[in-house]
């Protein structure tokens, strides 16, 4: 099955100071940079263009990101509106409002615990009504390791992935520190600690087939395509929504990869 990694929006509710994505508004769309590079989205595509394309390259499995992809302003319509056979996934800070929206084709929502307030509480409660397919994910930084297990512990009869994401931990060392030691508890009491979940880069002496833009392409807001998640952030996009055709066969990439 063909997936899409869809980023709708790149706009957020919040400003965690570890993020690497940063968005300003201007007089007209507004810019945002990740991974050392800017870019501007000038607008926001419909969901009916999107819902045009799913429906085209039906059946297909859609990964929502961003920025945080339920401010979206079509992201209930577009959910709700999939085609038969398609379904879909999401990570999200879960702290806008996710009232009426159709679990149906939802595999798997990822919470992340970014905040723990009586709104991410109330819609994970919500969710957990609508779907058993519901996770949360958290992201271990030193500084503020002790409230992070402290919301860990408080989410406990859900699955909790603890990521140790070395690009929001630049130039920490774990080993031997009593975090460290609290982290290898976790795992005995059940939790997934995931060490360099997102590694500084991958090395190929020559190359590998990557199936990026054959089976598997990321969607930014304004409609442009992208072979992968790498290209994205830091590439050239290989066509717009409203006419890309997956290509048959994968290409060859040197890219390091950042996903």
């Amino acid at each position: 099955m063909k997936r899409i990694l869809l980023y709708p929006t790149m706009r957020c509710n919040l400003k965690c100071p570890y993020c690497h994505f940063g968005v300003e508004q201007q007089e007209r769309g507004y810019t945002w940079s990740g991974y050392e590079k800017d870019h501007y989205i000038e607008s926001e595509i419909s969901p009916d263009r999107f819902l045009k394309f799913i429906k085209d390259n039906a059946p297909m499995h859609i990964e929502f990101s961003g920025g945080e992809p339920t401010l979206y302003k079509g992201f209930k319509r577009l959910v709700n509106m999939l085609p038969c056979g398609c379904s879909w996934a999401i990570t999200s800070n879960t702290l806008t409002d996710i009232q009426g929206v159709d679990f149906e084709k939802c595999i798997s929502w990822t919470a992340s615990g970014h905040v723990y307030n009586d709104i991410f509480k109330k819609n994970i409660a919500y969710i957990k009504s609508k779907t058993p397919n519901v996770s949360v994910s958290m992201v271990m930084t030193m500084k503020g390791f002790d409230k992070c297990v402290q919301r860990a512990q408080g989410l406990a009869e859900l699955r909790i992935r603890v990521n140790l994401l070395r690009e929001l931990n630049p130039g920490v060392n774990w080993e031997k520190t009593k975090e460290w030691e609290t982290l290898v508890k976790m795992r005995a009491w059940g939790y997934n600690v995931v060490e360099d979940d997102i590694p500084g880069s991958f090395e190929f002496d020559s190359g590998y087939m990557c199936r990026g833009g054959s089976e598997y392409i990321a969607i930014m807001p304004d409609g442009l395509v992208y072979r992968c998640y790498s290209e994205a952030m830091n590439g050239q996009p290989i066509g717009k929504v409203k006419n890309f055709k997956f290509e048959p066969e994968p290409f060859k990439c040197d890219r390091a990869c950042l996903g």
